[in-house]
């Protein structure tokens, strides 16, 4: 499975979406971000899109432990 993201010009894809069973990203995180930015997301593609927020959640909290952060 393959997910396109696109920010403007910029444009990734993330191919594998395996978060880790402890992560804080739940239906109601995303459902609150959601609401806050003012957009929705269809039903069926929750799931999928909390899967993406996970990941993205894991690997910024990766890039903090870095050296200089």
């Amino acid at each position: 499975m393959q997910y396109g993201i696109e920010f403007g010009t910029s444009k990734m894809s993330v191919f594998l979406v395996n978060p880790k069973e402890d992560n804080p990203v739940t239906l109601a995180v995303l459902d609150n971000a959601c609401k806050a930015l003012g957009v929705s997301i269809k039903d069926e593609e929750k799931e999928d899109y909390r899967k993406l927020l996970a990941v993205f959640h894991e690997s910024a909290e990766e890039l903090m432990k870095m050296p200089g952060n």
